[in-house]
């Protein structure tokens, strides 16, 4: 069964400008590719099963989805690359919300290639115009998703099917292959028996 309404912490992410794409089902009673694929396919409009089947997908573990943007040990975002500040102080990689209050002069980053796979955290706090809130904020609502997504204490499996030839599966997909990326993962919790579909796909 697919929920129509998310906690509200999803509808303050979208509100800020977020693109990611949630979609969740409840009472998933176990999880195999078909299961895989049907939830996709109501999440994703206009996916060819078969085609996304011949992509498939990499089991990862929890940690691994999140990628470069977030210190898992810290528990925090990060603004990857180097930045000058206005009071003349460079940082490297800085956590976000050590940048609240900061106004910066200039810098970039590389970003990751379309489709490499994990980089959750950069689709979620790098959209391409930006989250419109405080790196407080930001970090406040990354942390109840999160906690949604993977429970404190609980068993999880996650597939990471994000892949440069996810546009062949759906057309949704290639917007992002133009540079900003492609993002499709599916997040299970037997205890919970909730299935979640994260997907995202844009440009500027």
């Amino acid at each position: 069964m697919r929920l129509t309404e998310l906690p509200h912490f999803f509808s303050q992410y979208y509100e800020m400008r977020g693109v990611i794409d949630f979609h969740v089902f409840e009472d998933v009673e176990a999880l195999d590719e078909d299961v895989c694929l049907e939830a996709i396919a109501t999440s994703v409009p206009g996916l060819d099963r078969e085609k996304l089947r011949a992509i498939s997908c990499r089991p990862v573990n929890a940690q691994t989805p999140f990628g470069d943007w977030y210190d898992i040990n810290k528990g925090a975002l990060i603004r990857r690359g180097t930045w000058g500040t206005e009071d003349g102080r460079t940082l490297e990689n800085p956590v976000l919300t050590d940048l609240d209050g900061l106004s910066i002069s200039g810098g970039g980053v590389e970003l990751p290639d379309p489709g490499s796979g994990g980089q959750f955290a950069y689709a979620f706090v790098n959209p391409p115009y930006g989250l419109g809130a405080s790196p407080k904020e930001v970090q406040r609502v990354f942390d109840s998703v999160r906690r949604f997504l993977l429970p404190p204490d609980t068993v999880h499996q996650i597939f990471d099917w994000s892949d440069p030839r996810l546009p062949e599966a759906a057309e949704y997909f290639r917007a992002g292959m133009e540079w900003w990326g492609v993002f499709l993962f599916v997040v299970f919790v037997p205890e919970f028996q909730r299935l979640v579909v994260i997907s995202a796909s844009t440009a500027d």
